[in-house]
Order: structure tokens, then sequence, then C-alpha cells
């Protein structure tokens, strides 16, 4: 019951640019288990939305596994498709990789370096290049 009520906010802080609330609720949906997995991947695989809703939802699934670590592939693949994916803005698939390196996800390295690399945020770009080169 609580899942569908903070999408609602996290929709209401992004378009208000309340970044205290928006910034928060990626934590909160990490702790509400396997009920806001599939809300969470409708949210983040929007394309009509921008990327900050989109990006808080990827966070969101990716702060489940913590709690929840049963649904470590199924989230990251999910998270990594997004960032794979050609047809999808370029934040968004930027945001999706940061999450994917935020978790330490070393499995999605191509993934993530060529979505970063076609994004040209450089300073990402450079930070990840060397994080990787040292492992």
């Amino acid at each position: 019951k609580a899942v569908e009520p903070l999408i609602a906010a996290l929709l209401f802080s992004v378009r208000h640019d309340n970044d205290w609330v928006a910034d928060e609720l990626p934590s909160i949906f990490g702790q509400l288990g396997k009920c806001a997995i599939a809300p969470l991947k409708r949210l983040a695989a929007n394309q009509y939305l921008d990327w900050d809703p989109r990006s808080a939802a990827l966070c969101g699934l990716a702060a489940l596994t913590l709690r929840n670590p049963e649904y470590d592939g199924e989230i990251f693949s999910f998270i990594a498709g997004i960032a794979a994916d050609a047809e999808e803005d370029l934040d968004t698939r930027a945001s999706a990789s940061l999450t994917l390196m935020d978790f330490q996800r070393a499995e999605y390295k191509g993934i993530i370096l060529s979505t970063l690399t076609a994004t040209k945020k450089l300073g990402v770009y450079d930070i990840l290049s060397n994080i990787i080169k040292k492992k």
C-alpha cells in the first residue's frame, strides 16, 4: 500500500524541485521489499518521464537488494538492460550505469564503460576508468 503514494511523492518532489525529498526516497523504497519491485520497474522503464524520477526508481531497486539479496540477479539485470539500451535517453542510461558502479557490479563493466563513453560525461568516465583499471 505504501509504494504508490511514495511514487506519487517522488514525482511531485521532482516536478517541484524538492531534492531533499527526492534524494531520500530511493533508500525508503529499499526498505519496502518485494512489493516495490514491479512498481519501481514500471517507473524506471517509463520513457515518457524525465531521467530524475527514473533514476530514483533505479536507485530504489538497487537499494532493495541490500535487504533482499535474492533479487540481485533480477534487479541488476533490469538496470543493466536500461544502461545498455541505445533507445534510452543518455541521462537515464548514465544513471543506470552509475547505479551499477555504485553497487560494484563488475559483471556489467562493459555496459558501464560503453554507456559512459556514449554520454561523454568525461569527469565520470575518467573516474570510472581509473577505478576499473585498478581492479
